[in-house]
This record gives structure tokens, sequence and C-alpha cells, in this order.
């Protein structure tokens, strides 16, 4: 090479000098070059090729306060759109840091273990899974239509049943602040917040969330600030428990309660907690979505277009025994009718003791509460046997343990779904992934009914029970002109 041409700015370097044109590896290939990047491949990965689609997107995360008060028992609306939360929404999640009953001081010693509880029964905790526990009801609204509505039971189902173990271990502990009963039963009194840090992270799993990063809902398809979640809370008196297990009303809280306290050194010491309800230190809908370009953008901006999407149909019985068709020694026989529409592709119920209440124990869904629980009499399931029936038809029927075993297999959850007694049968092959492999047209049907034998739990408190069944049916949203409208509404 001649290096006067590097000073002569006239000189035409566009193409390499030399003859040689082939790139040595210098470092030794080995089994895993050859299988991920063979040396006969036809096709790179490190090159754009024209017959490849490249789809530009750009990852946004933002942050949208109420534009209303944000306290417990109160609906908070927030106004989502493209503008800030980008063309494509695919996470949403309320993040809160709670306040306590307790002065600071108190609670600072408490965390540093200077400061213990005299009788540890007394202590009051934040209710066990807080952050799926606090929402009672959820709405994903465009304009005035209602998409689709979620509560924190199916926001406690949803993250026993479809994230495997290793992210179920941080939603539980880092969202939610949830652990089993006998974690609970001796949890340290260092402990004030169900999290390490008192954030707590609400998921909420709309549809657009179920199926992370290929189910994103098209905002910049709906016009701006048509867009809003609108939740509602839990009154503060269902989302605290005292560490006896029992409280002595359904409104028992410790607002106003003197507490007495043990010091490292010197006199014991009574604090009166406050007698008003904590306000949240910060509250905040934290949105996870993207940015597009090009063709894609413009396709979502203006042209007309249908997606696929699935939704929630939940139904509660709180009254179950309105149903009883049949009785007998420990069983009781339940027909249950699921007013369901559209393509459903799963039914995932759970069985619940109303004595939960007692203590605000709302993700306990066995048949032993947590002043019961002992290592001789664990909870087990009370569903006994169940027939999922169309048109009069038993399509499905088994023990009790089958349907928890099913559901629990065709999703991520495994054992710990199992173990949380949540009950379902799928129709899909696949379930949970972005294309349906599987349903049922229940609008073609005149009745769907779920029968089950029920074992009625033998505690010492109420032994009254409700079920809540959950369907996930297929239904499709139609966007034009920045109007959202949902094909089929009933």
């Amino acid at each position: 090479m001649n290096f006067s041409q590097l000073n002569n700015p006239q000189t035409n370097l566009t193409r390499p000098l030399g003859d040689q044109t082939t790139v040595i590896d210098l470092a030794d290939r080995d089994e895993m070059d050859d299988a991920l990047f063979p040396l006969t491949a036809t096709q790179s990965w490190f090159t754009r090729t024209k017959q490849r689609r490249i789809l530009p997107f750009t990852p946004v995360l933002q942050e949208f306060t109420s534009i209303s008060a944000l306290e417990f028992g109160k609906k908070i609306v927030f106004n989502i759109g493209s503008v800030n939360a980008g063309d494509l929404l695919f996470s949403v999640a309320l993040q809160i840091q709670l306040g306590h009953w307790l002065p600071n001081d108190i609670v600072d010693k408490l965390q540093t273990n200077t400061l213990r509880y005299v009788d540890p029964t007394t202590a009051w905790y934040y209710a066990n899974s807080l952050g799926s526990v606090i929402i009672q009801r959820a709405e994903f609204i465009i304009e005035d239509q209602v998409i689709e509505t979620i509560d924190g039971d199916f926001s406690n189902i949803y993250s026993s049943l479809f994230h495997d173990l290793n992210m179920q271990f941080g939603i539980a502990y880092d969202a939610y602040g949830k652990v089993d009963i006998p974690s609970l039963i001796n949890q340290p009194t260092t402990k004030v917040f169900p999290t390490s840090n008192g954030f707590i992270t609400c998921i909420l799993p709309f549809t657009f969330q179920r199926i992370r990063l290929q189910n994103g809902f098209p905002l910049i398809s709906c016009r701006e600030k048509t867009v809003r979640i609108e939740i509602t809370l839990r009154p503060f008196s269902e989302c605290v428990r005292i560490a006896s297990g029992l409280r002595t009303s359904c409104d028992d809280t410790p607002l106003g309660k003197t507490f007495v306290f043990q010091p490292l050194s010197g006199p014991n010491i009574s604090v009166t907690a406050s007698s008003t309800i904590p306000a949240f230190a910060d509250a905040r809908l934290v949105t996870y979505g993207m940015m597009t370009d090009g063709k894609l953008r413009t396709a979502l901006l203006k042209a007309p277009f249908e997606r696929l999407f699935r939704e929630i149909q939940a139904f509660q019985f709180s009254e179950p025994k309105k149903y009883v068709i049949n009785t007998g020694p420990g069983m009781v026989r339940l027909q249950l009718p699921i007013e369901v529409n559209g393509p459903l592709e799963e039914i995932i119920w759970v069985i619940r003791r109303k004595a939960v209440s007692l203590n605000n124990e709302w993700t306990n869904y066995g048949s032993v509460l947590e002043s019961e629980w002992s290592q001789d009499t664990p909870g087990k399931g009370m569903l006994t046997y169940g027939t999922l029936q169309v048109n009069g038809i038993s399509l499905i029927e088994s023990y009790g343990d089958y349907f928890r075993r099913s559901i629990a297999k065709d999703h991520k959850g495994g054992i710990v779904a199992y173990n949380s007694f949540i009950y379902g049968y799928s129709f899909a092959e696949e379930p949970g992934k972005h294309n349906p492999s599987g349903w049922i047209n229940t609008s073609r049907t005149s009745d769907v009914r779920l029968r089950m034998d029920i074992s009625p739990p033998n505690g010492s408190e109420d032994l009254e029970f409700e079920v809540l069944v959950y369907c996930i049916s297929l239904n499709w949203i139609r966007f034009e002109n920045g109007i959202a409208n949902k094909l089929f509404n009933s």
C-alpha cells in the first residue's frame, strides 16, 4: 500500500486495496459455532436482506398519575395515550408505596429489630399477597366501552398459573408480597411491609399482557385521550390481618389500637396507632410500550383492521348452595350455570371459604384457614368430583385432583398452581400461546354447566364457601378511524 495516498484526500479509497478479500477467523471454532453459525449456511443474521421483513421498534417506559384521589376503597382513573405510552401497549402495572398506621420511628425500630412486640399475636400486618388483594376491580376502557374487566383473584390465579417458577418467585416476593401459610404464621415482626422496600406492584393482566411482546394493544389506532384504565381498590379493612389469625369482626383494623413494645434496654413502651387510614406515600401506573415507524405505523394509524384478543368472562357464585341438586354424607353436589359466550378456550375456577374474610386470606383456596393450619392438618382441595356439561352432555368428568393436574400441566405454573388449589380444563392444545389451538364455540350451545361434588371443610369457623369461575374466550376488536369496538359484546 502506498502510504502517500493517505495524505491525499483526492485519492479514491472506495474499495479495499489489494487482492485479499477473504475474512479469516483467527479464533478456533468449536461444536457450538458449527451448530449456530455453520460454514455451509446460505443465510446470515448479521446483514439485512431485502426478503426479510424488518419492523423498527423503540421501547418506552412511562409513568402516569391518577386524575382522582389515590386511597383505599376508592376508584382511581388513568388516561393513557399513544403520545406518551407508545404506539403499542404491552404491559401495565400499578405501583404503590405503602404508608403505615404506626409512627415512622416505631416502624424504623421494628425493621432494625431494636424493638419487638411484647405479645407477637397482637401484631397487625398488611394482608398476604397485598399486590393482588388490593385490586377489587380493574377495567380497560375505550371511549365508554369496557373492553375487559379483571379482579385481584384473577391476577393472583394468572400469576400462579401462567408464569414459570423463576418469574413466580419474583412476582410473589418483590411485587405482591405473597408467602405460603407456614411462612405467614412464622412471619418475623421485623417485616412491617409485605415487600422489603415497602412498594407493592399490582400486575394488571389484561389481554395484551398475558402474551407478552406478541399481543400489544395498538394505542395509536385509537383517538387520543379515549383509552383509560379504571381501578377500584379494596377498603382498608379488607387489606390487613392480625398475627393471631382471627379478627374480632370483619371491620376490625389496627387503627386507634394501643400496642406494647419491648426495646433492647429499658422499660416497655406503649404506642397508639393512628386513627386514620394511612395514606399512600406514592402511587403511579407504569406502562411498557413500543414506538413504531414506517409502513407498520402508517397501517396502524390509517388502515381499518380487526384483531383477535382473549377476553375474561368472570362468574362469582357467592351463594352456590342455591344450585344444590343432591347431598350426601360429607358431600354437596352443585350444578352451576356458566353463561359464557363465544369460542371458549379454557375454563378456570377456585373454591374459597367465606371464613377467609375473618383475617383477609383472599388468596387461600384451600380447606384450612391460617388459624386452623398445622403440620397434622394441612389444607386440601374441596372439590372431590367434577363434570363439565354442554347441552346436557358430559364433555369431561373426573376426580377433583384431575382438574388441578390438568390445568397446572397445560401451563407453566406447575406445582405452584397445583398447590394453590386452582382447577380448570383447557380445550386448546397449547393454551396461553399466541395462536389459538383449540376451543369450543359456546355461542352455538344452549347451556354450559359445571357440576361439582364438594366436600365441605371441617374447620371451626364459618363453613360456607363461594365459587369463582373465569372463562377465557376469543373475541375480536375492530379498529377504524380512531374508533375501536368489540365485534361481539354479549
